[in-house]
This record gives C-alpha cells, structure tokens and sequence, in this order.
C-alpha cells in the first residue's frame, strides 16, 4: 500500500490502542502475508499489550521511512551520475564534432560554441565566431575565435575523413578488446534485466567506462548513430556499479531496493539526461520495463526521483547555453497562429503515421538481415562488406598476429585462414566511417552537418538562421519557406542515405543508438511532404496558412515509433523536447498509426536485437493461458444444494438435503407436540468435496463449511451460513421438514409477493426466525480478481472470514481465511492455470511436486489444459480438463 495510508493506518492504530495478532496467529499465515494488525477491540490504554503493540507498529513504520529514504539516495546519486556521465558525453561529442570542421584558436581543445563563447555568438552562413563589438580592439591577432579547415588547407575533406576514421575505429577496437557487451543501444539488454536474465557483464564498471568513451567518439565521428539510446544503458549501469559497489554504505543503500527497481531508476534517469524529458523518463520505465515486469508505486516513486534528479542537474549545468534542458527548443513561440494545425491535416498527419511505420518494418526487416550475415561472416573471419576477392588481397597484405584459423560450416573441408575477430571489428569501422564520411561530406550539407543541428532546423520555421545556411529557407518566397525541385530532391536522397547508414551501422562493434537518426529521417521525410502539400495549397490558390515544420515534427515522431514501437513515453517525450503541447493530437495521431502499421509486419528493433541476442521475447501467454493465479483457481466451488434462494421462506428438507443430512441409525422417531412430521437427531455425511479431497494434501480447509444465501432475482449473495451453526440451530429447535426458516427480514423477503410458492401456504409467524445464523461482513469479489486482492482484504479487515467470489458465467464460489492461508502455504500460486475453473478435489490426483520445487518442469509442475468441447464437468461447474502432468512443456505449449 502507499506509504501515506501506511503511516495513517499506523497512527490511528497507535491513538485508538490496536492490540495485534497473537503469535500463534502470526505463524498461520505463511510471510505473514495474512497478518492481523489490529484485533478490532478497545482496549485500555494503560494496556501494557497496548504499549508493546505501539511499539512494534512505530518501529515498523519507521522501517518504512529508512527503507524509502535509503531508495531516494540511491535515486538521488543515480540520477545525478547519470547525468554528470551524459554532460561528459555531450561535450566530448560537441569537441569531436566540431573537430572535423575546424579548430579553435587561441583555445585548445574547445568546440566551437565554446571558442566562440556561446552558442548565440556563432555565426552558422560561415562557420565563424561573431566578433565582439569592442572599441578598444582594432586587430584580430591574438583573439579567440573559430578556423574552419577551408582556411587551413586546401584539402579540408581529408582533415574531415581522418577525424572520423580515427575516431571510428579507435572506438571499435576499444570496444573489441574490453567489452564488447558495450555496442549497440542497450535498451535490449536493459529489458533482459528487468525481465530477470542475468547478464552483469552487460553492465559492469568495464562496460560503463567503455561505452561513455566509444559513444563520445563515434557519435563525434559523424557516423549515423545517436547518444541518446546508449545513455539508457549507461544509466543502468551506474545502478549496477551501485548494487555492487566495495563501498559499504553505498552498496548497503542501494540493496536496500531491489535490483528491477534500481534498473527503472536508472533507465528513466538515463532518459531525463539524454532528452531534457524527465515526465518521458518516467513513462517510458512505465511502457517499456513495466511491460516485461510489474512495477510498484515504490519505483515509480523512485524513477520520479531520479529522472528529477538526472533533470535538475542538466539545468544547473546549463549545457547549451541557453538555460534550456533541451537543443531542440523552438525559438517560435508554439501559440503563433503559423503553427496552427487545421482540422483537415489530420489526414497527413494519418499518411505520416503509416509512412513511418512502413519505414521502421523495412530497417527491421534489413539491419536483422545484415546482422545475420554479420554473425556468418564473423564466424569464418572476415567482413561482411567485402566481397570474397578483396578480403583474399587483405589476408595477404596484412601481418600474421591480424589472422587466424577457421574451421567453415561444413567440417569435412579444411580450415579457411581469416582475420581475428578483432581485425574483423576494427576493418568493418574503416569501411564504414570512410563511405559514411565520403558521401556525407560529397552530397549536401544536410548530410555533413551534425544531425541534431538539421533536425532542429527541420523543426524551425522559416525564416530562421540556421535553416537559411542548409537553404531551407527562402526570404523571397511567400511564406519564407524554400520550396525548389533541388531541395526536394535533395531531401529525399538524404532521408535516404541516412537511411542506409543507419541500417549498416546499427549492430557492429560500437556504441549506437537509434533515436537521433530515426528523427533525422522523420523530419526529413515530414518536411518534404509538409513542401509537397504546400505547392498543392498555392496551386489551388487556398488561403488557410501551412507550416511545413509541423510535418517535420509529426514525420519525426512517426518514424521513431516506427523503429522503437514506443506511444505513450514518445509522445511525452517529443512534446517535452520541442515544448510543443499544441502537437498533442497529432504526435499521438502518427503514433498509433505508426505503431499499428510496424507490429503488422516486423516487431520492433529492440525486440529483433533481443532475439539475436539469445533473450527470450516476453509477451502476453497464448489465448486462454493464465501464468498468474486468480481467486477462482482457490476458491471453493459451490454446488447448487449449497446456494439457497432466501427470496422467502425456505424449507427445513431443503436445508437438511444442503447439509447432507440423515435420520441416525438406531434411533426412534418422536412425535412432536403439534403433531406434525417427526424430527430426529441429525448428523452430517461426509461431502463429496471433503471426501475426495482427503489424501496426502489433507483435508484442512478443503470442505466447503458455509452455505451462500442469495435473494432476488439476480440472485443477490446476501449472507452466509455456517454449516455446524446451522445443524446446532436445527437439533435445538426440532424442526420438521415441512417448516419454514425465515433468512433475512420480512420487509427483504418480500413476503407473499405474487407467484412465490410459500405466499399462499403458511403465514409469516409460523416461519421460524434463522436471521441470527447470516453473516454478513464478507467481501464480493470477481473470481478473475488477482490473489493479492484476497490477501490485502484478509490482511487489512481482521474480522473478514470469507470472501465470495463470482464467475463470468454466474457461477459462485467461497474463498476463507482459512483456505487462503492453506493456498499459500501449499505453494499453489506457482503453478500454470488454464482458463477453466480450479478444484483441489480433482487436483488431488496430480503428484505433488518435490519440496524444494524440483522435478523435471521445476516449478511449472502443473499445467491444466482446456477441456475439450463438450466434455462434462461437475455440477458447480468445477471440473478441470485433462492435467498435463509428466509430459514436456514444449509439447504442452
């Protein structure tokens, strides 16, 4: 429960004086699960039970607050490592990246915005600094300002190539070499975890240090992979360094969460410090961990305070200059009436959606491609990209230590000669960062500049800066926006090219994460439909206002779904990365349909990713399958004799046949006074439902010791009677068969109501009054409600003994105390239900597992199956179909 309710539950306990549970009652119920707090009675509040009891209610409160307060450190430190490792990151890359256009003078090791002194004093037409307007300067020598290579050679393509090939393969090698676990996003491995595979070497110290450092440089190189993925996996990493950490306060904080919870936090922190999106960073441990396991209020409370954390820090180190958490700040405002979306654009909003869907199936469908012949290739020592030819003239022209000996697919051929896996790697980031760096620098600039400057000069409207130097916009055009046959075509081979890189580059050896160039392809593709849309609006001379930056904001959004098959957490994201809220509906329009479309052909990237890497895909369990177990599977069934319709009077017969009564042999009849039909002394036989549910399970709790009383007609459950209180009222009073036994108030039977059997028979005051005997503090609950339903209600009202569950189908059943303390004690719960209503009495045929859960199936013992169209069933509908016990599971499932 809330840790508010918690601590109200614990002060009113100590004001009113609560005693608790005797021991004896404590050791009932299995993990105290079923522990009575209170026994509900006023005691004396000089009690010393009543100080023992405040006591022990205090320190466990206060067990509470030190376990959430050592969770809020952890989330605390977390978040704000996680975000000191992402600004590291961000200002190696910036340094990088700018290195491959020029070079600060006058200050080493500076990018430009920083040589320039912020980002507001760059000059983007040339590349250079603004010079300050001071008088007292009258000559540049010796001022700090920003040389592109164009002044420095005459060859600046060679600087850039170099950079980016340097920087690429130094990456792949370091990768190689200490921790190859570190390439790619991580968000699959981060998904394993939580799902429970052990993995810590994806996760390690050696990892975390390898992946910061490959990600700054390949993401510095140009090449066609974004940082935002692999922070993800870098803040799950800080968690794990955490956990197990030499320091002992620091791992005796961070054990005091569980593991899957440490790993929300830090996915959700990694989210805050890659995207400015803490409320994203939330939802998205919410979407995409909280899928493969169930998350509680305790972690999101924690991912909350971490993604705050991991945020505030951004914001005090303010990392672009210009007080903002994200680059992708839009300069006009998102209420300017250019920015207004129609009704009707709704339409290609929808287009966008299917498009990006279609766009992220086809990367699917070829980087998993590429991937396995990426896998084949490695297997014999060389690369995929080269043909057989040229990988044959490397072998010869490269050292022995880059070769090795290979034994091929088919093993009666003799070894091949190929290069180490190392070589490999290393050879696979040249080929790569040379047609990167080649193409992009040749075609357009939208190509050669850092993919997030020309996503955010997508999203920019026209006129702007930044979109006149990569000529997105044009101020003699009406609208501002440059709509030329070049640059449409430019667009489209750049979406394209992009395209390709990503799909090649996604999957060796580097750190690579795919958020910024799925943006990049969704804004490009957007832009370009939002231009194609604004010539059909000026052909046809209509009035009402376009934005083709709109659709590059929707296209982006819609590719990126595409790819990752996230919705929710997206949107979220996206909104808070632009600052956009009036995009709402239409960043959710792409998005699903985006979705919808992708699932229809390809999963997603990351569960591709998973599936070669030997992760099982966790998903909802076939049709029908139930992997959890509900109150229906524990509950008791009741037979038809054992509901009675207390609508009116009822019959002594009736009750005597639904307490399974006999006359006692050897005994003689008496005539009652009034003459009417005898009584005898009664006993009860033994049920069917206790009798074949003795065995080596035993019989405690087993029988089904209460009648249901229902009333109206809907068969309202109203009350329940005890069975021995009711055979104990029945010997005392001497009832004859032909009475009458009054349930519930005369004013609720609807006495003599038209069409009731008894209303013309006997009077109301010869009906004898069995009110006394209805207990009515029971529970209703559904018999799909999960078990942790009965064991809160149990757990929170002491005086509850029975809860009466309801099937889809009408049918009742009785769940008591007595029965779920028995349940969890027998370990039921780990077993595999159909969807078909549990008895333990015909479960009592299948072998018992061994004690410590072995066996051949370990713990998914038992597996029932469904029944087979129109086998029978008992008359409570109880049956079970046919157990599938001893046979494989595979060929169960």
């Amino acid at each position: 429960p809330p840790l508010a309710n918690l601590r109200g539950r614990c002060a009113r306990s100590h004001a009113r004086g609560h005693g608790m549970a005797s021991p004896s009652r404590r050791q009932a119920a299995p993990n105290n699960l079923l522990r009575r707090r209170n026994t509900g009675a006023w005691q004396a509040l000089d009690d010393p039970n009543v100080a023992a009891t405040s006591r022990r209610l205090a320190q466990r409160c206060l067990e509470l607050d030190v376990t959430l307060a050592k969770g809020l450190v952890v989330a605390a430190v977390l978040g704000g490592l996680t975000a000191v490792t992402g600004v590291y990151i961000a200002i190696n890359c910036d340094f990088l990246s700018d290195l491959r256009f020029g070079h600060c003078r006058g200050l080493s090791l500076s990018d430009r915005s920083r040589c320039c002194g912020g980002s507001e004093n760059v000059n983007v037409t040339s590349g250079r600094c603004i010079p300050p307007s001071v008088a007292n300067v009258t000559s540049a020598e010796g001022m700090i300002d920003w040389v592109p290579w164009e002044e420095v050679s005459s060859v600046p393509f060679l600087l850039y190539l170099t950079v980016t090939v340097t920087f690429s393969v130094a990456a792949a090698v370091v990768l190689a070499a200490f921790a190859p676990a570190a390439k790619g996003s991580g968000i699959p491995d981060v998904k394993a975890a939580v799902s429970g595979f052990a993995i810590n070497q994806s996760f390690s110290s050696m990892c975390l240090l390898v992946k910061a450092l490959g990600l700054s440089m390949v993401v510095g190189a140009g090449l066609s992979v974004g940082k935002e993925g692999p922070l993800i996996h870098i803040g799950v990493c800080w968690a794990h360094v955490l956990r197990h950490s030499s320091i002992g306060l620091v791992s005796s904080l961070a054990e005091a969460v569980p593991m899957h919870e440490v790993v929300c936090i830090g996915a959700a922190a990694g989210v805050a410090t890659a995207f400015g999106a803490p409320v994203g960073g939330v939802l998205f441990a919410v979407e995409e961990l909280g899928s493969v396991r169930a998350l509680s209020q305790r972690a999101l409370l924690l991912a909350f305070a971490g993604s705050f954390t991991a945020s505030f820090v951004l914001k005090s180190w303010n990392l672009y200059g210009s007080n903002q958490l994200t680059f992708f700040k839009l300069a006009t405002p998102t209420n300017s009436p250019s920015k207004e979306w129609k009704t009707w654009e709704i339409f290609f909003f929808l287009i966008l959606g299917i498009l990006g869907g279609l766009v992220g199936a086809l990367f699917v469908k070829f980087n998993l491609a590429f991937g396995r012949k990426r896998r084949r290739c490695l297997e014999v020592g060389r690369t995929w990209l080269l043909p057989q030819p040229f990988h044959s003239y490397i072998i010869d022209k490269l050292p022995r230590r880059c070769l090795s000996s290979y034994s091929p697919p088919a093993h009666d051929e003799a070894k091949v000669q190929g290069l180490t896996s190392s070589s490999v790697h290393a050879l696979e980031a040249v080929l790569i960062s040379v047609a990167t760096a080649s193409v992009n620098y040749s075609f357009t600039y939208l190509l050669r500049r850092p993919m997030v400057e020309v996503i955010h000069a997508l999203f920019e409207s026209c006129p702007n800066a930044l979109g006149s130097s990569l000529s997105l916009c044009d101020e003699q055009a009406t609208h501002g926006f440059a709509n030329s046959m070049e640059l449409q075509v430019t667009l489209l081979i750049a979406a394209t090219v992009r395209f390709c890189e990503t799909a090649v580059t996604f999957g060796a050896m580097l750190p690579s994460g795919l958020f910024i160039p799925s943006l990049y392809i969704g804004a490009v593709l957007g832009r370009l439909m939002g231009l194609w849309i604004m010539t059909f609006n000026q052909h046809f001379e209509m009035t009402a206002p376009l934005n083709p930056s709109v659709f590059a904001m929707v296209g982006a959004v819609a590719v990126l779904s595409g790819f990752a098959r996230m919705t929710v957490s997206l949107v979220v994201i996206m909104l808070e990365l632009t600052g956009e809220v009036n995009y709402a509906v239409p960043f959710m329009c792409a998005v699903l349909s985006a979705k919808l479309v992708g699932d229809s052909f390809t999963q997603s990237i990351y569960d591709g990713v998973a599936t070669v890497l030997g992760y099982a895909a966790i998903e909802d369990p076939p049709e029908g399958t139930r992997l959890s177990a509900s109150v229906g599977d524990v509950a008791l069934v009741c037979s038809r004799s054992e509901v009675l319709d207390v609508s009116g009077p009822v019959r002594v017969e009736v009750l005597k046949a639904a307490l399974s009564l006999e006359m006692e042999e050897g005994v003689e009849e008496h005539e009652s006074s009034n003459g009417d039909e005898a009584t005898v002394p009664l006993r009860v036989l033994p049920s069917a439902s206790s009798s074949s549910s003795s065995g080596s399970n035993g019989s405690r709790g087993k029988a089904l010791d209460v009648l249901v009383l229902v009333a109206g007609p809907r068969r309202q459950v109203r009350g329940l009677v005890r069975r021995e209180a009711l055979l104990r009222w029945l010997g005392q009073h001497r009832a004859a068969e032909a009475s009458l036994c009054r349930f519930l108030p005369v004013d609720a039977t609807e006495f003599g109501r038209a069409g009731h059997e008894f209303a013309d028979e006997t009077p109301r005051s010869q009906a004898l009054d069995a009110q006394e005997l209805v207990e009515g503090g029971f529970r209703r609950l559904f018999a799909c409600a999960p078990v942790l339903t009965a064991v809160c209600a149990f757990r929170e009202f002491p005086e509850l003994s029975y809860c009466v569950c309801q099937g889809e189908d009408g049918g009742l059943s009785v769940l008591s105390r007595q029965r779920l303390e028995w349940a969890l004690h027998e370990g039921r719960f780990a077993a595999c239900f159909r969807e078909e209503p549990f008895s333990f009495a015909e479960a009592s045929a299948a072998p018992a597992p061994a004690p410590d859960g072995g066996g051949r199936h370990g713990f998914l013992w038992r597996l029932w199956r469904r029944r087979p169209r129109g086998g029978g069933g008992s008359a409570g509908g109880g049956g079970v179909g046919e157990a599938a016990v001893g046979r494989p599971m595979r060929d169960v499932f």
